[in-house]
């Protein structure tokens, strides 16, 4: 199809530093988009199957006439793809990128990344709590410190307020927290030694924010706070 003209952006919203840049208070993510809907595969084939490359486009657009400047998503052959496309039609955002889980044994796979000029780079969650469960988190500093090779600045996703309590604690060469405001990665024994049993699926408990809430407050740096709907379970 015909390249569509560049969007027109609307005013921005409120802004607020992130090392040497600016991004709106508001970032929108790409969940939704490549089938992360953390409710079941049924409805994860649904939303990638919409989402072609023209709509992801077209959603780009409309994030910069609403006044968004900045975009967060979790690489993928696709998710490269769209951005290419979009940023060759003229989009202005600007990008923030999540690991895939399986990065940190693929260390060849950043140089690609970075081809996509992201602002930077964050280690997947899953990955970030593997380490915890495994009682090696300091593992974590490995890809960290890869990361910063690049030149993108370093991030540390996490769903457990106990993960960001500690790398601030031991000032973890870290520039920005992803921090999931629901512990949606809890092993299964976890689980049932919480509740008394391990529901099947992910687990959205009401106790979680607020925990997690409490150590952002406490954080000095930047903490971009995630799932704060609980994936669409808290909006009915």
């Amino acid at each position: 199809p015909a390249a569509m003209p560049p969007a027109a952006p609307g005013p921005l919203l409120p802004t607020v530093p992130f090392g040497r840049h600016r991004v709106t208070r508001l970032i929108a993510g790409a969940n939704p988009i490549y089938g992360y809907s953390h409710f079941n595969k049924i409805l994860d084939a649904h939303m990638s199957e919409y989402h072609s490359t023209d709509r992801v486009v077209e959603f780009l657009r409309n994030l910069e006439r609403a006044g968004l400047n900045t975009w967060q998503a979790s690489w993928s052959e696709r998710l490269e793809t769209d951005w290419l496309r979009y940023k060759e039609q003229g989009g202005k955002l600007q990008l923030l990128m999540l690991s895939r889980p399986d990065f940190n044994d693929k260390p060849e796979i950043l140089e690609r990344v970075m081809k996509l000029k992201p602002l930077g780079i964050a280690q997947h969650g899953s990955r970030t709590n593997r380490h915890w469960e495994e009682g090696a988190f300091d593992r974590c500093l490995d890809y960290l410190k890869r990361l910063r090779d690049t030149g993108a600045m370093v991030g540390l996703s996490g769903h457990n307020p106990r993960e960001i309590e500690y790398a601030e604690d031991k000032g973890w060469p870290v520039d920005y927290y992803m921090t999931c405001f629901y512990y949606v990665v809890r092993s299964r024994p976890a689980l049932a030694k919480l509740l008394g049993e391990a529901p099947f699926g992910e687990v959205y408990l009401a106790s979680d924010p607020p925990r997690m809430m409490a150590v952002v407050r406490q954080t000095k740096k930047p903490c971009l706070a995630y799932k704060l709907l609980a994936a669409g379970r808290t909006i009915s």
